[in-house]
């Protein structure tokens, strides 16, 4: 390992392990933290049980909670009954702008049954599915050809199969036409979206800026416990506490913006990826140094391996006091700029050498 001035680094085995390991507490916190805001502050100040209880007593009536697997005639029943009674008017209105004049059965055979918009003798391609129509003018709705992109093999789908993915679609097309639903899923995803960011706030602050600020040298639970310590790059002694918070928003700003937009598309690339290319910036740089590190001028050190110094005086009060006949060590104190370091010489004189150490 590279030495500055008695200033070791850890092994990045010990380095990876308090990473994860700090990172592993603080997910399982605001997970527990999620839950508890969630449903002891929101379920009081805003009816959020309310609304969650609104939203299934909603579905249920469209037995929206039927686990697939049940005969695919339920299904069918449901979302005739979604589209020819309860909501028949509504959807034409939807579907009958710029002079259009379809009937319901076309609108229900078209986004329930994935028929082919036209009548067609041949295979109709829609999207993977490729529908054949008899030369009478029906379907064979029991036995659905797919091909596989590239494969050109065909495997059959069943009817159940594709009145369930209409059926998985339902509750965003009911939210259309049930307002108070809307708001209901819209006032859910708001909570929901407040209590993932105050619990990841919350968590990240205790964690990553008050435990290391408390702690000597701006180290987090495991780091203290595996004698991890921060020292400032330049001149290797204590961090200044004002670093401290720069951590989390360094490690969490990303993740936090996915929580708060959470969706499919923000789950890897701004929750999960970012504390994945940290350790990544630590095995890959030279010195081993993570974007904390980097943007903060500091480095890690092993306590136990060690000396650090609060003060200039401190660190100069030692070097009068060091060995200074250890060459190794000399040639170490070199690597370290701003300090005049007057020794006592041999001779016979006692006389004075200055070693003035050139800046880095």
């Amino acid at each position: 390992m590279e030495r500055d001035l008695l200033i070791e680094k850890p092994s990045l085995g010990t380095r990876f392990l308090t990473y994860f390991g700090d990172l592993v507490i603080a997910i399982i916190s605001t997970i527990v933290l999620y839950f508890v805001i969630l449903y002891g502050v929101f379920a009081t100040a805003f009816n959020y049980i309310g609304n969650t209880n609104y939203i299934n007593e909603t579905y249920d009536e469209y037995n929206l909670n039927i686990r697939y697997g049940e005969d695919y005639q339920v299904y069918e029943e449901v979302l005739e009954d979604f589209y020819f009674n309860k909501f028949k008017d509504q959807i034409l209105e939807d579907f009958n702008g710029d002079d259009n004049n379809y009937s319901i059965e076309y609108i229900y055979n078209v986004m329930v049954l994935n028929l082919p918009q036209e009548p067609t003798t041949s295979y109709y391609s829609n999207g993977l599915y490729r529908y054949k129509q008899n030369e009478d003018g029906s379907f064979n709705l029991d036995a659905v050809g797919v091909q596989e992109n590239g494969s050109g093999d065909y495997f059959e789908r069943n009817l159940a199969d594709l009145f369930y993915d209409s059926y998985q679609d339902l509750p965003s097309i009911l939210a259309n036409y049930e307002p108070e639903l809307a708001k209901a899923i819209s006032d859910n995803g708001t909570y929901e979206a407040i209590s993932r960011s105050v619990a990841l706030i919350i968590s990240a602050s205790c964690f990553y800026i008050l435990i290391p600020f408390l702690n000597k040298n701006g180290a987090t639970i495991l780091e203290k416990h595996y004698k991890i310590a921060y020292v400032n790059k330049k001149n290797c002694l204590e961090i200044k506490k004002r670093k401290v918070p720069l951590r989390p928003l360094i490690y969490f700003i990303l993740p936090l913006i996915g929580l708060i937009f959470y969706n499919n598309y923000t789950l890897v690339i701004l929750i999960i990826l970012p504390l994945f290319i940290n350790p990544l910036a630590i095995l890959l740089n030279k010195k081993n140094q993570d974007f904390y590190e980097m943007i903060c001028f500091i480095k890690a050190c092993d306590l136990e391996s060690s000396n650090v110094f609060k003060t200039e005086e401190e660190l100069q009060e030692f070097i009068n006091k060091a060995d200074i006949s250890d060459e190794n060590y000399l040639n170490n104190l070199k690597n370290i700029d701003s300090f005049s370091i007057k020794t006592e010489g041999t001779n016979d004189n006692e006389k004075k050498n200055d070693f003035i150490l050139p800046k880095r």
